[in-house]
């Protein structure tokens, strides 16, 4: 096993980093990799890193090439630091939006609710006030046909009252007799002159037989 160039120690495998310039082992600690920036570099990156040593040795711009590991490791934090602070906002600015927009439909609903309320009662009251008119009409209907029976029943009374009116007046007018040429006398007794005449012509006429007298 073979140990760290910086710190003298063994380094195990999965600690260790060799640079591809001197071969030197090193662990990534030691040369300040963080544990999840080693995880992160690649067969290819590891194969050519170069240790610090190295890197102060060759031209800026080929150290600059050829190993940008702390650089990328710490601009990549920050685009993940970037990429965090997004989502974060975008979830406190959804879950903004989600509650108002549910506070406007339960609002909407609430109103929604309170016009079904008003339209029940009103059309409760609207068919309470057909069927009392229903049940007014049928009333009127009742009495307008009992009306219409009496009024029947009536006009046939009248009929037979005008009928036995006509039958007794006609049989009035065939029992009255009238008498013309009769002096008067203001002692005479009606009843007694008729029965005389009654016996001068034959008629047995009584006094019983005599319904009214009248003398004009």
């Amino acid at each position: 096993m073979a140990n760290c160039d910086t710190c003298e120690l063994p380094v195990k495998h999965i600690e260790k980093i060799i640079c591809s310039n001197c071969d030197k082992v090193y662990h990534h600690l030691c040369v300040n990799l963080s544990a999840s920036a080693f995880k992160r570099l690649s067969k290819l990156k590891r194969s050519a890193w170069n240790c610090p040593s190295c890197l102060s040795k060759q031209p800026s711009d080929k150290s600059q090439s050829d190993n940008m590991v702390d650089s990328s490791d710490d601009e990549e934090n920050k685009m993940n630091d970037i990429r965090r602070i997004i989502r974060d906002e975008i979830r406190n600015t959804m879950r903004r939006e989600v509650k108002s927009m549910i506070g406007e439909l339960r609002s909407e609903m609430n109103d929604i609710r309170k016009q079904l309320d008003e339209l029940k009662q009103s059309s409760s009251f609207d068919i309470s006030q057909v069927n009392d008119l229903k049940a007014e009409f049928r009333n009127v209907q009742t009495e307008n046909t009992e009306l219409r029976s009496r009024n029947c029943e009536m006009e046939k009374t009248v009929a037979q009252l005008t009928a036995r009116l006509n039958s007794l007046d006609q049989s009035m007018r065939d029992a009255n007799l009238e008498i013309h040429g009769l002096p008067e006398n203001k002692n005479e007794v009606l009843p007694n002159v008729i029965i005389k005449l009654a016996n001068v012509v034959s008629y047995a006429l009584k006094d019983g037989d005599i319904m009214n007298r009248d003398k004009l």
